[in-house]
């Protein structure tokens, strides 16, 4: 995507646009490899042409990989935590599935992982999960019951 910017006409683009598309273009690459994992095969190169994307961006002048990242971190991590930001009791059942999923990507991270420690992180990890669970379990039973 380019900018084509005419003095006295249009809209300028922000100062941080290179990074906010090199940012977006490692959200999607991201997704394409949870995908693909999930999936077992990328036999559509999603991945592929994800990394290639992200490599373009990357390649111009003052996009540094850690303002990317950021960037990156930044947008991301609080969709994935919108009701854990939220003090509404009816969000309760949403957090307890953000918790969840946060869980569960730690025990998918720790998986892959092949140094010494990653047994114990792993078990670590997938405890948490399971605590996880059983207060999604104890949620819905206690939301289920009628109110008096």
């Amino acid at each position: 995507m380019a900018f084509r910017v005419i003095d006295g006409e249009g809209e300028r683009p922000p100062s941080d646009f290179d990074v906010r598309i090199a940012a977006q273009a490692l959200q999607y690459l991201t997704i394409e490899l949870m995908r693909s994992l999930a999936r077992g095969d990328d036999s559509k190169r999603r991945v592929t042409e994800q990394l290639v994307e992200l490599y373009r961006h990357l390649g111009k002048p003052g996009i540094t990989v850690d303002t990317v990242v950021n960037a990156f971190l930044h947008e991301a991590h609080p969709e994935l935590t919108k009701a854990e930001m939220s003090d509404n009791e009816r969000d309760d059942a949403d957090r307890e599935i953000e918790h969840i999923v946060l869980a569960s990507l730690q025990v998918a991270a720790e998986k892959l992982c092949w140094d010494d420690a990653a047994q114990g992180r792993t078990s670590q990890r997938l405890n948490r999960l399971e605590s996880c669970l059983e207060l999604r379990q104890n949620g819905i039973s206690r939301r289920s019951r009628p109110r008096r």
